[in-house]
């Protein structure tokens, strides 16, 4: 293994493996692959900004060539990394921390995802 063509090759190969790996970084570049998007309602109160605000930034933004997130029927849905992203761009690191410190704070108002157990039909309810 000293033998530097051999530590090239070795290197090489993982230098191979590692452009193999499918590297998603936000939920843009890959919907259903991240839990990032949020609403604009959802960005709006965590960053403590107007909805009315928040979707005129994801407009600019995508003008500019770095979309925050994807406009459906009408509704911008954004990333939350990207939106993270212009805030430390745009205010800087200590207005990042922020957010983030909110985010954790908020984390509990995230309504969890209902499992098939708590899913009572109708017709029980009405019975009991």
């Amino acid at each position: 293994m000293d033998d530097p063509r051999s530590i090239a090759e070795v290197l090489h190969l993982a230098a191979d493996s590692v452009a193999r790996f499918d590297v998603v970084p936000d939920w843009v570049d890959a919907f259903y692959r991240d839990k990032d998007m949020r609403s604009t309602d959802e960005i709006a109160h965590i960053f403590e900004r107007s909805p009315d605000t928040i979707r005129r930034r994801a407009e600019a933004s995508a003008a500019e060539g770095y979309p925050l997130g994807i406009m459906v029927a009408g509704v911008w849905l954004l990333s939350l990394n990207r939106c993270l992203r212009w805030v430390q761009e745009h205010q800087g690191q200590h207005a990042r921390l922020i957010v983030e410190d909110r985010i954790k704070e908020n984390a509990n108002l995230r309504l969890k995802p209902q499992t098939a157990p708590e899913i009572v039909p109708d017709a029980v309810m009405t019975a009991s």
